[in-house]
């Protein structure tokens, strides 16, 4: 088997690709196009090269009833994909030459079909007792030929084309929609394009494609979530596997089943989510827009106020999937931002905060929790991040999910949720604290300790005491009193029914 090929095929510049618009209905073309890359476009090269003989190549890696590695067993065969995961496309060539001719096609079919996004390749020779070896030198190669990449830049348009007012690239069609009407770049449109297509995150009706569908309310100018979850450990469990299976006889069938279970649970923990959202919101278009669904990595954008619901359902759905062959757990990060607010830059914020919740996770690496984090992001982010770091002293998140309620720790979510629970109009305290009481507190937080002591005083004079809101039985000491800071940041994203909607639904699917 030293003649074979083993190659690689990486998307690059996925984030910036979806994410460079404010339009969502950009951002879901995006996000379908990218989707198609590797499960579909090529598959479809291979079939298409091999068109002569289509028994010469095995695109078909997940079926469950065949992960066995057949190229070497079945000497037709030129070509056999791996396994597909994480942004990544994972094949066999018989010869090299097969690679470069595969490769040079799936290269004009990107031109054609993705302009936007790159992807790039890169191959070793094969050694038939060493996968684990081949997969390192081949992961090297791939990282050098990134380290030299430059994004291509598009070309600039002639002083006689007009052009995109938002990407500065020549305008070639002109969108109408009722009496109003687009002009767009062919980047622009081909995104448009492809918002309308029948993939299976595009069914019309069921998720928002306008940005006005992910208000709470129809028409309403709010704030939304931006989530991002990520799997937890994702590269020892790999590690893992290639130490217990060296060649590549007993390597591939377990990296295909490894590949096709994490795919699976997260599609199913996806699934719980939607299904709660389906029975929280009695709307035909869900306050809900999937963009990037990939293996171990989600990201979402809903509501403002269903956004740490929503995640916690991901998130302990996955948990109670977990199992001892496949233990698998992740961590959120949520950015609560203005609907105008530019979507790359929320990205960022969301996996920044998924970055935080992952450090402390891995302090502990206990496969049964999971962390989330959170930032609201007001006004310039730079700024904000400044802020976030002089407030950092007083937060309790990351906050910690179980597979199931667990008030035990300060930094539960379950806690979280009583004490907003408490503070609510219609909480446990029957509205013994007005909003404009926890208002003033919130800024006093904001203000410094000294704001902090002398506001406690005097509220407890006229009978207010935090310990009312953390629900202890005892005055709370610490600058952290409780994680009532993350509690007050989170108000305005609090809405009782819609989170215990959340909670309950991932209860039910423990109890199937």
């Amino acid at each position: 088997m030293s003649q074979y090929i083993l190659a690689k095929y990486d998307v690059s510049g996925i984030q910036s690709y979806i994410f460079a618009s404010r339009q969502l209905r950009e951002n879901v073309g995006a996000s379908q196009n990218v989707g198609r890359i590797l499960k579909e476009t090529l598959p479809d090269v291979l079939t298409e090269w091999a068109a002569a003989s289509p028994d010469t190549v095995r695109t078909n890696w997940d079926n469950p009833k065949n992960w066995e590695f057949s190229l070497p067993q079945t000497k037709e065969l030129q070509a056999e994909i791996l396994y597909i995961g994480g942004g990544n496309a994972f094949v066999v060539y018989r010869e090299e030459t097969a690679y470069n001719q595969v490769s040079r096609l799936f290269a004009m079919k990107m031109m054609e079909q993705c302009q936007g996004v790159t992807v790039l390749s890169a191959h070793v020779e094969a050694n038939p007792d060493n996968f684990p070896g081949d997969l390192k030198r081949l992961n090297q190669k791939m990282a050098q030929i990134k380290r030299r990449l430059r994004h291509p830049q598009p070309l600039s348009s002639y002083a006689v084309v007009e052009q995109d007012g938002f990407d500065g690239s020549p305008v070639t069609h002109l969108e109408i929609r009722g009496e109003a009407s687009t002009k767009l770049s062919e980047l622009r449109y081909e995104k448009r394009r492809d918002s309308l297509s029948n993939g299976a995150k595009t069914q019309p009706g069921r998720y928002a494609l306008e940005m006005e569908d992910l208000a709470e309310q129809k028409g309403e100018n709010s704030y939304i979530a931006v989530i991002h979850i990520d799997g937890n450990n994702m590269g020892e469990l790999v590690q893992k596997l290639m130490d217990q299976n060296p060649t590549y006889e007993t390597a591939v069938p377990a990296m295909r089943q490894l590949s096709a279970g994490i795919a699976q649970r997260n599609r199913q923990a996806s699934e719980a989510m939607e299904t709660a959202f389906a029975s929280i919101f009695d709307r035909e278009t869900l306050p809900l827009r999937p963009l990037i669904m990939d293996g171990d990595d989600m990201t979402f954008l809903c509501c403002c106020k269903a956004g740490i619901g929503a995640a916690v359902a991901c998130l302990r759905r996955l948990l109670q999937l977990s199992d001892q062959k496949l233990p698998l757990s992740a961590c959120a990060g949520i950015a609560f931002v203005h609907n105008h607010f530019p979507f790359s830059i929320a990205y960022d914020a969301a996996e920044a905060c998924c970055s935080r919740a992952k450090n402390r996770w891995y302090q502990e690496k206990d496969d049964k929790t999971a962390y989330l984090d959170f930032q609201v992001v007001q006004g310039a982010f730079v700024k904000g991040l400044k802020d976030e770091a002089q407030l950092e002293t007083l937060r309790v998140r990351p906050f910690r999910v179980a597979e199931k309620v667990d008030l035990r720790s300060e930094d539960s979510i379950d806690r979280l949720r009583q004490t907003l629970g408490r503070m609510a109009p219609d909480g446990g305290i029957q509205g013994q604290w007005p909003m404009t009481r926890l208002r003033r507190l919130y800024q006093a937080y904001r203000l410094g300790q000294d704001h902090v002591d002398l506001l406690k005083k005097e509220y407890a004079s006229r009978g207010y005491t935090v310990s009312q809101l953390t629900g202890e039985r005892t005055g709370v000491t610490g600058r952290k009193d409780g994680g009532i800071f993350d509690a007050l940041e989170t108000l305005d994203f609090y809405d009782g029914n819609i989170w215990r909607g959340f909670w309950e639904a991932v209860d039910k699917e423990d109890a199937l």
